[in-house]
Formats: structure tokens, sequence, C-alpha cells
């Protein structure tokens, strides 16, 4: 199965795409909410689109522990 997200995220962990770029991370565990916007449509790096999403959680979740 393909995830956006990264392998550092804790389980029941969540992320929401949208169309114009905004990435919004949910991490419950950590009591986060991160949030990533962009104003252009489909950037999120092409075909490696979930490198970049993954690699966003996971900077992210490092950052909480």
């Amino acid at each position: 199965m393909k995830s956006e997200i990264g392998d550092a995220v804790p389980a029941g962990s969540y992320q929401i795409l949208g169309v114009t770029g905004p990435t919004i991370l949910v991490i419950p565990k950590y009591q986060i909410v991160a949030v990533k916007m962009y104003n252009k449509r489909y950037n999120y790096g092409g075909a490696n689109y979930l490198h970049f999403l993954k690699e966003y959680s996971n900077r992210v979740a490092d950052a909480c522990t």
C-alpha cells in the first residue's frame, strides 16, 4: 500500500493533501497539527511526490521527539 505518511510518524496519525499544495499532518500522540502551504496546482514533486511527502512528515515527527 502506498502511503504519504513517513515511517517516523507514530501510528494513528494522518495527513490531508489539497489540490493547490497544502499538506496538513495530524499527530495525535504529540498533540501536533503541522500545516505546509503552497498556492500552485500539482507541485508535489512529480513522480517523486510520495518521497517528498514522507520526508515532510518524518521531519515533523523527528522534531517532536
